[in-house]
């Protein structure tokens, strides 16, 4: 019983649309692109021999499936309209981006088709609306971003252009994801104007916006007050499209399937090429490991002769070490050397001098009437040597105390004799270490304790290991500016104000470890 009053219901529907054969038209193009709205082919037919348009336009087309078929329906019924499509061709946020192909192809198959009436406009909707004056367009096709403000803003910039029988249709009223607003728009102008929405394929709603609507599409949007005659109209055309929706999954699939086989004869080729790839580079590995092989012994050759030569080097470098120390030791005796020629030489100076001011005081001596007198008896008693002796130092003792010399020269010689029993007496001074050390004091028979206290302070010589003169005179340049004895002055003040004194090997041992 049930099917009997569907049946009847679906019969009443079809008789008072007038829905004909192209309710079972095949379409002229199909592609996978915009594959919902093939849900809706059958309607877009049925719409232009319904309303009967001599205007439309759509704004959105991508791959053409909805634009073709309401321009499949223009040619198959006669009529002198024109029609256009706007879009971009390059995509949005929602329908995703794409290339020049879909254009292309697309504006092939509108040259072999649909020459004569259609146009493909590449523009954005708003600068196309100046194209087309006001209330001219009779069927207006919304399709293109699907944000609430978007297809807002389409609309309320169109509807100037529409004419008094105009219709709108809107696709995506049945989707409530994402940004998706078209229904909540729906919804707004369906309270002001009569509509039918279609509820699969993602909705599509057919608004009457104008007030002259053609006798079918006024009669549709009756229908669509009643909810039994709504249903059939809506099962009806859903039957349909379920079977061009088929279509496209088919469709799809077999672009995919044949995605797929040429990504496998490429990935084929590829293998076939990676194996020939493979069997030249096993045979350049194979070369490779040759000459790395090679290399190898090579290298073991180059690294037994780096060591060879390491050793080489070191033992030059132990050679040019011990060189160092000797150049070292020889110039620090050079320097040593060249300081007590210096001091032996202002001692020569000195010595001269004084040589010189005995040979005046000699002069002056030999003409003295004190001379003469000891000459005199120095010659009378020429066989009494030691008569004779007296008589020198007589003369002598005589001639200090005219000259007021008597006194000085015997504090000096006090002071002298003083100065030698403290250096002989001190523990830094070592006569035997002292002569050995300076071969020129022991061949001249002098005591060394007077050499020391007459000339080696000066000349800067130590009087034994346990004291470095030169280190004490180059730590304290006082008593280096004073020309004082450095052993004296140590005995006599340096040890008491806590003067440091180093020994000869110390010394040296220090001024290695600063040269190196």
């Amino acid at each position: 019983m049930f099917s009997a009053a569907w049946h009847s219901e679906n019969s009443r529907v079809l008789e008072l649309l007038e829905i004909g054969d192209e309710l079972f038209w095949e379409p002229a193009r199909q592609t996978t692109s915009g594959w919902a709205w093939t849900g809706h082919l059958a309607i877009a037919f049925w719409l232009i021999k319904a309303a009967r348009p001599s205007m439309f336009v759509e704004l959105g087309t991508h791959g053409g499936n909805s634009y073709s078929a309401f321009c499949q329906a223009i040619a198959h019924f006669g009529l002198h309209a024109r029609a256009f499509a706007v879009d971009t061709w390059r995509g949005d946020a929602q329908a995703g981006l794409y290339g020049e192909e879909v254009f292309e192809e697309l504006h092939a198959f509108n040259e072999n088709h649909f020459r004569g009436f259609s146009r493909l406009l590449r523009t954005t909707f708003d600068q196309a609306r100046s194209y087309f004056a006001e209330s001219s367009i009779d069927l207006l096709h919304i399709d293109g971003l699907h944000t609430y403000d978007a297809v807002k803003h389409d609309f309320d910039t169109w509807k100037s252009a529409l004419s008094a029988s105009a219709i709108v249709v809107f696709h995506d009223t049945n989707v409530r994801e994402r940004d998706f607003g078209v229904w909540k728009l729906w919804q707004e102008l369906t309270q002001f104007y009569p509509s039918f929405e279609f509820h699969h394929s993602e909705g599509l709603g057919v608004l009457g916006f104008g007030q002259q609507q053609a006798p079918l599409m006024k009669r549709l949007f009756e229908l669509g007050g009643d909810s039994q005659s709504a249903a059939a109209i809506r099962r009806i055309f859903a039957s349909r499209g379920d079977t061009f929706r088929s279509r496209s999954q088919v469709l799809d699939l077999g672009d995919k399937i044949a995605s797929l086989s040429s990504d496998l004869q490429q990935q084929s080729h590829r293998v076939s090429t990676l194996e020939h790839e493979i069997v030249a580079h096993d045979a350049t590995i194979k070369d490779r490991n040759q000459q790395i092989q090679s290399s190898a012994e090579a290298i073991s050759n180059l690294q037994l002769e780096l060591v060879r030569r390491g050793e080489e080097i070191q033992q030059q470098k132990l050679t040019i070490a011990s060189n160092d120390r000797i150049i070292s030791a020889n110039q620090k005796r050079i320097c040593r050397l060249a300081a007590e020629k210096s001091a032996a030489s202002g001692r020569i100076e000195q010595l001269q001098l004084e040589l010189a001011i005995i040979r005046k005081e000699l002069g002056l001596i030999e003409s003295s009437t004190a001379w003469k007198i000891v000459s005199h008896i120095s010659s009378s008693f020429q066989n009494y040597p030691t008569f004779r002796r007296y008589a020198w130092s007589l003369a002598r003792l005589v001639w200090w105390t005219l000259t007021f010399q008597l006194i000085p020269r015997f504090r000096a010689r006090r002071r002298l004799f003083r100065t030698v029993d403290l250096i002989a007496n001190s523990r830094f001074f070592d006569a035997s270490w002292y002569l050995a050390q300076y071969p020129d004091v022991a061949e001249s028979g002098i005591d060394p304790a007077l050499h020391y206290a007459l000339f080696g302070g000066t000349e800067r010589r130590n009087p034994g290991p346990e004291f470095d003169a030169a280190a004490y005179l180059q730590r304290y340049p006082d008593v280096a500016e004073a020309e004082a004895n450095p052993l004296i002055q140590y005995l006599e003040h340096g040890a008491g104000e806590g003067r440091v004194i180093s020994s000869v090997d110390q010394f040296q041992d220090t001024t290695e470890a600063r040269s190196s």
